[in-house]
């Protein structure tokens, strides 16, 4: 029995080795902007941005969406000059083929209060490629050329089903459930 677990966390242990990481954000040259135009001032006021998996090469699709991390967002003002920026960031860590393999695509969607996802004006995709082993050469995805609609009240509630759980939490909860019934067959 110790060995059958030690085994299971030896192998959750390996997968986060081969671990590999993109960066994506805004663009230095756009702002997250309200309905109007003008550049978000708080975060409060802003929408919810989400790192989406689309699937891999041609089965790719904005049907298929899968949210696998939701957005920072930086608010500055420049001291100089008074102007201020909005800026949705996030350092997305993916493990093997769910994560990371070259031909996934992604994009920068947003979700609304009921988890409607909608894309948005102006943003691509992003496809990984150059992935071997556990090593990655890719660069940060930069989405958003432009100023983008940024605000909450831009992006009302929609009937698009919610995201399902990530795939980390599923392996989670089977090794969880694994371990308290083999608790209980001993008691």
């Amino acid at each position: 029995m110790k060995k059958l677990i030690m085994f299971g966390l030896v192998a959750i242990a390996a997968c986060a080795v081969n671990a590999a990481a993109f960066s994506w954000s805004a663009s230095s040259a756009a702002n997250g902007v309200d309905g109007n135009g003008n550049v978000l001032t708080s975060t409060s006021d802003a929408a919810t941005f989400v790192l989406c998996y689309l699937g891999n090469g041609a089965e790719a699709s904005i049907d298929n969406a899968v949210v696998v991390q939701e957005g920072t967002w930086t608010i500055a003002t420049n001291k100089k000059t008074g102007q201020t920026s909005a800026k949705v960031q996030g350092t997305y860590t993916g493990t093997g083929a769910e994560g990371f393999a070259n031909g996934n695509v992604y994009q920068v969607l947003v979700q609304d209060s009921e988890g409607g996802l909608h894309t948005i004006a102006g943003v691509g995709t992003y496809t990984i490629s150059g992935y071997s082993g556990d090593t990655w050469s890719g660069e940060q995805y930069t989405f958003a050329s432009s100023n983008f609609v940024a605000d909450k009240a831009s992006y009302p509630a929609s009937s698009t089903p919610a995201d399902g759980p990530e795939p980390t939490s599923g392996l989670l909860l089977l090794v969880g459930a694994g371990l308290l019934g083999l608790r209980r067959k001993r008691a």
